[in-house]
């Protein structure tokens, strides 16, 4: 019988933290029933090892996707509107209104040549100081 689990290990190989002994241990159990050679069950433990594989791949998309909106959290706690732009205590260049409000990110804006206005390079707005 062919080890038809063999796809595990080259897909496998991105998987962190705990998870890896979880899919080490569908391996050892598939090599075992191989061994046994019940083909039915060795089928079905590959396949429950790609579904390891799946189930822990979305997990680390959703743990990266939390993380991302925890930071956006901590930053919008953090932004002050001050006149014509937003600002974070202890920061010197202000936030870009613009794009801030309409998609959420938080862009620097530059000093405008004539020193009386921000410039935004994301969206190309200025902005009075």
């Amino acid at each position: 019988m062919a080890n038809r689990c063999d796809h595990i290990e080259k897909e496998g190989a991105f998987v962190q933290g705990g998870a890896m002994g979880i899919i080490d241990n569908a391996k050892e159990v598939a090599d075992l029933i191989k061994v046994a050679g019940n083909t039915d069950l060795y089928r079905k433990i590959c396949a429950l090892e790609g579904e390891i594989i799946d189930l822990t791949r979305t997990n680390r998309h959703l743990e990266e996707q939390v993380e991302s909106l925890q930071k956006l959290l901590e930053k919008k706690a953090k932004l002050i509107w001050d006149k014509t732009v937003y600002r974070i205590e202890g920061e010197s260049d202000p936030y870009c209104p613009r794009c801030w409000e309409a998609s959420e990110k938080a862009i620097h804006l530059a000093i405008a040549l004539n020193q009386e206005s921000w410039h935004c390079l994301n969206c190309d707005r200025f902005f009075l100081s």
